[in-house]
């Protein structure tokens, strides 16, 4: 069964149709995904995507604007590591809001030098918008912190001896750190709604 995509509001004009663009097989989409909330709307994105590299690049070629964000956005869910990288180069910062979470789920997986993009990413970053998405969704940055102590207890203590130091669970933390500090300030407050969900990613 393909996985069920869902958008926001303002994405939905153009969103089904570049899904469409991108997704043409059931392949081309892992049948798991990740579902968050985002300012109270619903949104759902696969683990993992197969649609050809150069399928990608013509889409993101001939989208502008909040287009060419989505483009990328379902790049950095592609099962080619370095694709992820150069999509989530080119978004560049976690704005407008529906795009932290293709941020964040980077860091639940096992590339450390996408995780370090994500940190660099994190210092511009709006505190109150960030603050609304940790506090709308508990159970995916729940499920994004153990798979970033997972990674680095399998692949990377040797390499960071404490896991405060690890770079995927520094930017972690740092979101949530300027989240705290923005809800103690009054600026964010959770969004009423669906628990969000996460479901493991696959394998490769």
């Amino acid at each position: 069964m393909t996985f069920q995509i869902l958008l926001p509001a303002t994405l939905q004009p153009f969103g089904h149709a570049l899904v469409q663009s991108l997704f043409q097989s059931e392949r081309d989409v892992f049948p798991k995904g990740i579902t968050v909330l985002v300012q109270g709307e619903v949104l759902a994105f696969p683990s993992r995507v197969y649609c050809p590299p150069d399928r990608l690049q013509a889409v993101v070629d001939h989208a502008t604007g909040d287009a060419r964000r989505l483009a990328l956005c379902f790049g950095t869910r592609h099962h080619d590591g370095h694709i992820r990288e150069a999509c989530l180069r080119q978004l560049g910062v976690m704005d407008p809001p529906w795009v932290i979470p293709f941020f964040v789920q980077l860091l639940g997986e096992y590339v450390v030098e996408i995780a370090e993009v994500v940190a660099e990413a994190i210092a511009s970053a709006d505190r109150a918008e960030l603050a609304a998405f940790v506090a709308g969704n508990p159970g995916f940055m729940a499920t994004t912190r153990r798979r970033v102590l997972s990674y680095w207890d399998c692949y990377y203590r040797d390499r960071w001896s404490t896991v405060t130091v690890y770079p995927a669970m520094a930017a972690l933390n740092a979101i949530e750190r300027s989240a705290a500090g923005e809800a103690m300030s009054g600026g964010a407050k959770p969004h009423s709604g669906v628990l969000a969900q996460s479901s493991e990613p696959p394998p490769s």
